[in-house]
């Protein structure tokens, strides 16, 4: 499932949060930015796994970000074969 921007992200989130096993947004989307919505779907699910993907290197994320349980990084440009890694990581952290 996918979305265009952050708002609809987390509308899509809401309205199909019981078929989601994991996120993966984009730090960096029109509207409500990546790290707004991997907020405000933390709020709704402590435990769901998202994988942050950003341009930006992991310095430029907020501090403690990475730190929450079941959460990832992954600096684009990638591989699907690291794509595939991180989000493994990030369902079995």
């Amino acid at each position: 499932i996918e979305a265009e921007n952050g708002e609809l992200g987390f509308k899509v989130y809401k309205e199909n949060s019981l078929e989601i096993v994991a996120c993966v947004i984009d730090l960096t989307m029109p509207g409500m930015g990546g790290d707004i919505l991997s907020d405000k779907i933390r709020e709704r699910d402590l435990n769901i796994p998202i994988l942050l993907v950003s341009g930006y290197s992991k310095q430029k994320m907020r501090r403690g970000e990475l730190q929450s349980k079941r959460i990832e990084f992954l600096q684009k440009p990638f591989t699907l074969k690291q794509f595939k890694s991180a989000l493994n990581d990030c369902i079995v952290r």
